[in-house]
């Protein structure tokens, strides 16, 4: 026999909150492996963790208002 049981998800509220935003860049000339190897995979690994965080409230949210 299998029961199958709805278990209503909440979420902490530090999940609700943005990640917050990277510091801008030095305001000097940097040479491009440094923006690459200091900037740009941050940057790039920050912005996917965010929609990766908002992606998943959203789906928490959409099962949650059902």
């Amino acid at each position: 026999m299998v029961i199958t049981k709805t278990v209503a998800v909440q979420l902490p509220p530090e999940a609700r909150k943005p990640t917050p935003p990277l510091s801008p860049k030095p305001d000097r000339d940097m040479q491009q492996q440094e923006v690459l190897d200091n900037w740009s995979a941050d940057r790039t690994a920050r912005n996917t963790g965010e929609w990766r965080r908002a992606a998943c409230v959203a789906a928490v949210d959409a099962v949650g208002s059902r």
